[in-house]
């Protein structure tokens, strides 16, 4: 009997946050982030709430969540543009955060099957968090944040099934609990490149894959050698989701970020 066989690995990396993914720090300083506030654009959510969005030329954003008076979150963002179309199931509160709510939601591919029910955290979640009405389809953007990433070679590829071995099916695996916003892409490589953010100059590394019937962009720390298009990639990743939103916010007033 055949035996289902992982990529060989010619290229890892592993983040200890997303915002790694970004090249930032694991947990980016204050001065970074103030740079980031002063840049990014403001949407009200209401009753006092507001998102700040900072978004720079590599694609790579982050987004600051204000209530009671204060910055209560922040989370990373890549404006990768591609979307997908998502049938919501049911919030689960993160026990410290709210902005931090899961929204469990089922997978569509493009003809309308459901490629995986899986867990995500949402970066406009204020703005949204109303509009999302379950078992109605939803449009999003996704950011997949690579926490662990396995990089082969077409050449491996080849040994594997010359010897009769099963290579892991391409697609997207996620745990359908809402434990943790995460998921396993396993596919092939379109296109990957270097960006640089422009904050502190930091590379991370911007990938384009096929996993199954849906594509998606992935964001790594950097890696030894960039995978050539075709290579079979294996990534753990932190999933993050911008919902599109019924009625375009409108951008507030400026808030600034008390740094006494």
């Amino acid at each position: 009997m055949s035996t289902p066989s992982e990529p060989t690995i010619a290229n890892t990396s592993a983040a200890r946050s997303p915002f790694t993914c970004l090249g930032l720090d694991d947990a980016p300083d204050r001065e970074i982030l103030e740079k980031m506030v002063r840049a990014a654009k403001p949407f009200r959510a209401g009753d006092g709430e507001a998102l700040l969005l900072w978004l720079d030329a590599s694609g790579a954003g982050m987004g600051f969540h204000y209530a009671s008076g204060g910055f209560q979150c922040y989370k990373p963002w890549f404006a990768a543009g591609r979307t997908y179309r998502l049938l919501p199931k049911s919030w689960i509160a993160d026990a410290e955060c709210r902005f931090c709510d899961r929204l469990v939601a089922d997978l569509l591919t493009s003809s309308g099957d459901v490629a995986c029910r899986l867990a995500l955290e949402v970066e406009n979640i204020e703005l949204v968090r109303e509009q999302v009405v379950m078992n109605a389809p939803v449009s999003c953007e996704i950011a997949a944040f690579a926490k662990t990433i396995s990089v082969g070679d077409g050449a491996s590829q080849a040994n594997s099934l010359a010897e009769g071995k099963v290579l892991a099916p391409h697609g997207i695996v996620a745990a359908d609990n809402g434990s943790v916003s995460e998921a396993r892409i396993t596919g092939r490589v379109l296109a990957s490149e270097r960006r640089m953010n422009a904050l502190n100059g930091g590379c991370f590394v911007h990938l384009s894959v096929e996993a199954g019937p849906l594509s998606f962009e992935i964001l790594s720390a950097d890696l030894p050698q960039l995978p050539a298009p075709g290579a079979m990639i294996q990534s753990e990743c932190w999933l993050i989701a911008q919902i599109r939103e019924k009625e375009q916010s409108k951008p507030s007033a400026v808030i600034c970020m008390d740094c006494s």
